[in-house]
């Protein structure tokens, strides 16, 4: 049976991203030159577009590496003057990813969006940051609930993705491992919030 010519394209496509963003990665030392404004101008919205256009992933998969590195790529960048006019959208865009994506690439966007915040002063997101509160407060929640507290111990990811907290739990299919998960997920929020 031959392969599919779409199903061919589409991993060719991501196997070129991946490369892309690997180059990316390894000239990452020009975000520290007199080059970073026009670097900004030029890779920040297809990076921002790779997270916004793909869905998390629970797996290993191309997709996810992808992700990953734009994420790395991101989370890299340093927090100057030329970064405020992009600061807005990182800040969203690190708050979806710490509300909806994997624990690796969760963390890494929750280490970015506190740094963020330090940087350019928590009042210049305010809505970004009460939403986060919030987030934090649903996580809070979902630690709370422990596998004895519960007679339904078959909680779903679904469930928990509505309540706001598949950050780091959707992984899980167990309830005890949910409420473990996050458990880590409020002590990385303790590790990385300014003071």
């Amino acid at each position: 049976m031959l392969p599919c010519p779409c199903c061919h394209a589409l991993v060719s496509e991501l196997e070129a991203k991946i490369k892309a963003a690997d180059s990316i990665k390894d000239s990452i030392e020009i975000t520290h030159t007199p080059e970073y404004p026009a670097f900004l101008q030029g890779f920040f919205g297809p990076l921002v577009s790779v997270l916004s256009s793909t869905q998390p992933q629970w797996d290993d998969s191309e997709q996810h590496k992808l992700r990953h590195k734009a994420l790395e790529i991101l989370s890299r960048l340093p927090i100057t003057d030329a970064l405020k006019p992009y600061a807005a959208a990182l800040c969203d865009t690190m708050l979806h990813i710490v509300q909806t994506d994997n624990q690796a690439n969760g963390v890494l966007a929750l280490k970015c969006f506190v740094d963020l915040l330090r940087a350019f002063r928590q009042e210049a997101f305010e809505p970004q940051y009460a939403s986060f509160q919030d987030f934090v407060v649903k996580v809070r929640a979902a630690a709370l609930v422990g596998p004895a507290s519960r007679s339904d111990h078959a909680m779903d990811a679904a469930s928990w993705s509505s309540a706001g907290t598949h950050t780091m739990i959707a992984i899980h299919p167990s309830h005890y491992e949910y409420a473990c998960t996050a458990r880590t997920t409020l002590v990385h929020i303790q590790l990385y919030m300014p003071a």
